[in-house]
């Protein structure tokens, strides 16, 4: 399973990492703390998440604006 988490808080996204590991230890887990990383990921490297995890309020697109993007 492919995960994505993103979030522009460090210990936000090193706490949601770790849990996502705890969770499902064999599952390939992708981090970002910029979301212009993730449409990079997604556009140019064809990444496409099973789950992502998205945090509502980063720097320059909303966690919703981003969902989109992903979809």
């Amino acid at each position: 399973m492919k995960i994505l988490a993103a979030d522009d808080e460090k210990f936000a996204l090193e706490a949601l990492a770790s849990a996502i590991r705890e969770a499902m230890p064999g599952a390939e887990l992708h981090t970002y703390s910029l979301p212009s990383a993730v449409i990079r990921a997604v556009r140019d490297e064809n990444y496409m998440p099973d789950v992502a995890f998205l945090d509502i309020e980063m720097p320059g697109v909303f966690g919703l604006e981003l969902a989109g993007i992903l979809k």
